[in-house]
Parts: C-alpha cells; structure tokens; sequence
C-alpha cells in the first residue's frame, strides 16, 4: 500500500495546511512537514517500561505500573479549543487520561516514532503535585504530531519538562493548559540539535491567583529548525505568568519566537512578563523574535523584551585580557547565558550540555 503524506491528509479532512500569511506559521517551512509519508511500523516497545510511564510507539501506547493515586483510562477526545492549526484538527478521536488524586510525584511520557504518530494525552491533577518528564525520540523520516491537555485543579501544581535531543524527523507539538484558582503551572522545554521541531503552548489562567512560568531553551546548528508558539490567557484577575526563551543558532539554523499575551477586560491586576534572548553565532543563522501584548484592562502590570546578537565583544575582551583562551571564554560566555534556564531545569541538563560544547 502506498503511504499517504500529510498533505495527503488534510486533504481528505478537507483542512488546509497553514500558509506564510499566517503570522504564526511565517517562517516555519510547512512543505518539509507535509512531504513527510505517513508511514507506520510495528508497533512494538523497544523498551522495557518503568513505573509511571506512558510510552507511545508510533500510534501504540503502554503503561508502567502505576502509583494508586494515578489512574488512566482510554476516552472520547474532548473537542479542543478555537484554532486555525488544521494539525491539530487532526487529533485522535480517543485520549489517554491520566487523573491524579492527591499525587505527588513524577511521570514520564515517552514519545517514540519510526514513522507517524499521532498522540492525544489528557492529565487533570487535583490536590497534587505533579512533574511530567517528556521525552522525543524520532528518526529521520518520522513524524510526531502530539496534542496534550492539562487540567490543574485550585492548589494543583504541575511541572513539564521536555527533552528533545538530536532528532532528525519533524516533531508538532500542541498543548493546551487551564488553571484554576491558586494552581500553578510551569513547563521548560529544550530543543537541541533537532532538525525541525515545532511546539505550541496555550495557557488559560481562568480564575483568580492562578500563575503560570514557561521556559525555553533551543540550541541549533547545521540546519536546525525550531519553533516556540506561545500564548498565555489572563481571564482572571490577581493572575500571574512569566515566560523566558532563549536560543544559540549557528550554520544555517533558524528560530522563532512568537510568543502572546492576552489580557481580557475583567483581568484587573495581573502580573505578566515575557522576555526573549537569542544568541547567533555566525552570518549564516536566522532569527525572528515576535513578543506581543494584547490588553483589554486598564489596571495590570505587563512588560515584554527581546534582543538578538552576537556574544558580546567587550565581554570576550574582558576574559581573554585575564589570560583564558578564546574557545573557553566563548564557553564560560555562553553557558552564563542559559543559566538561568539550566537552573529552572533542575538534572535534566545533559543534553543541553552536549549540545552547547557542539557549537561552541
């Protein structure tokens, strides 16, 4: 049977794909995502399955034992939130729900493709806290196109970390996040040396001292492409976010930043910031960094920033007159830089570190 493509696919669905005059897709070359064939290999785990695991292999999906707080049960797909993203159209028509009573502790979600995926994840937290670990892992011509929803419950806390190393296939990533009175979200994902990655964030902090943090960290090189959309919703009044993302781009990479903060009329008194930092690292990189605010109240604190360039060149100075070589200042340089991001990333730091002393 001959595999179908993406294209292929939204076709029958009668969706069309996004195009450059959609501000949120402008950079992202789309044909490379949808020339990828839909093909599917055995769904077999190549791995053995630790305790509170979910891991997918294609569109087959297993579990470790899990803690009793923790409970997952096959569903009809809730239907999601207004979008123009005909990918996400796409979603399956049953999720993966995890509920979490009164857990605190960790989960892993392992997404693995040989070929096409398509995973749907719905967690809904209540009196827990909670620290989900994702891991991508795809091949050359895989293609990952995963939907996760979180529900946080008053005095939840949840915590994502993805981890997204050195894949060469197309990863589409969209998470939608909704946070109820004081609940806390945050999420660090980092994107190293992947050839074409593309992650969606939208959070709805839908009632009073509901506060969310994301974080971002991409590294790329010799044709890399990554992409953060982000979006925060401060429906409420007396909320909070805060964002920072930042990148290293070298030889032909590109990134983007478009990252969104919607205030509505009744959400007095928020608290919002969003800053994006990118590093490049040669004449050959691209760069496009689109922070926005959109408020509707006249009483809320809301800032935003980016830049973009080289490392500094009185700071290199400054290092190489104290006698240190020029490769180990643009290091120490580089991983001052991402600090803060490393710290909010806690152990999860290898990859990040591999793929820093790769550009360097």
């Amino acid at each position: 049977m001959t595999a179908i493509t993406l294209a292929d696919q939204l076709l029958q669905h009668n969706l069309t794909p996004p195009q450059a005059n959609h501000e949120d897709w402008c950079y992202y070359d789309v044909s490379r995502v949808l020339a990828t064939p839909l093909t599917q290999a055995v769904a077999k785990p190549h791995r053995e399955v630790e305790p509170n695991t979910l891991y997918f292999f294609n569109d087959t999906c297993v579990w470790g034992a899990l803690d009793p707080a923790i409970t997952v049960t096959k569903q009809a797909a809730p239907p999601i939130a207004s979008t123009q993203n005909p990918f996400v159209q796409l979603k399956k028509d049953v999720t993966i729900q995890l509920e979490c009573q009164q857990f605190n502790g960790d989960i892993t979600l392992i997404y693995e493709a040989d070929g096409y995926q398509s995973s749907d994840v719905t967690l809904t937290g209540t009196d827990s806290t909670v620290r989900v670990h994702r891991r991508f892992i795809n091949t050359q011509k895989s293609l990952q196109n995963n939907q996760l929803a979180c529900h946080l419950t008053p005095g939840t806390s949840v915590t994502i970390v993805d981890t997204n190393a050195q894949n060469k296939g197309a990863i589409l990533d969209f998470m939608d996040v909704y946070v109820s009175q004081n609940a806390v979200f945050k999420a660090i994902n980092t994107a190293v040396l992947c050839a074409n990655a593309r992650f969606q964030s939208r959070v709805y902090l839908n009632q009073e001292t509901a506060q969310a943090t994301l974080h971002g960290l991409s590294i790329n090189g010799c044709g890399d492409q990554s992409f953060y959309n982000t979006h925060v919703h401060h429906n409420a009044p007396n909320t909070q976010s805060r964002q920072l993302f930042k990148s290293l781009n070298k030889n032909d990479s590109v990134f983007e930043y478009n990252g969104k903060v919607s205030v509505a009329p009744k959400a007095q008194q928020i608290d919002s910031y969003q800053l994006n930092q990118n590093i490049i690292l040669d004449e050959y990189a691209a760069v496009h960094s689109r922070p926005q605010l959109f408020i509707e109240a006249d009483d809320v604190q809301c800032s935003h920033g980016s830049t973009t360039g080289d490392i500094p060149s009185d700071a290199l100075f400054y290092l190489n007159s104290r006698g240190l070589n020029p490769l180990v200042s643009r290091s120490l340089l580089l991983k001052a830089f991402i600090q803060d991001v490393l710290t909010f990333a806690g152990d999860d730091t290898a990859a990040i570190m591999d793929g820093l002393d790769h550009i360097i």
